[in-house]
């Protein structure tokens, strides 16, 4: 039996937070696809004025670059609960 802990990175969304910075988008597409292309990321960020909806695509892996990348807030992980 494998006794190993799945360590899934799991993490929110705070739209209002969002710059449309495309921080997020770059990072995403550099990861998976090796160029630096917002329209190939795997999450999308869509609206405007303020009014932004971010979503994640079926290719998303929740590895959590996306989050790293992002400064204002707007993707954040969540806190861990690890069960024993």
């Amino acid at each position: 039996m494998n006794n190993q802990k799945t360590d899934i990175r799991k993490f929110s969304v705070h739209p209002d937070k969002c710059t449309r910075c495309y921080l997020c988008l770059m990072a995403c597409s550099l990861k998976y696809e090796g160029v630096v292309n917002p329209s190939l990321a795997r999450t999308r960020i869509k609206g405007r004025d303020r009014t932004e909806k971010i979503t994640l695509t079926k290719e998303c892996t929740l590895c959590g670059e996306c989050v790293l990348a992002c400064h204002y807030g707007a993707r954040v992980f969540k806190e861990r609960k690890d069960k024993e």
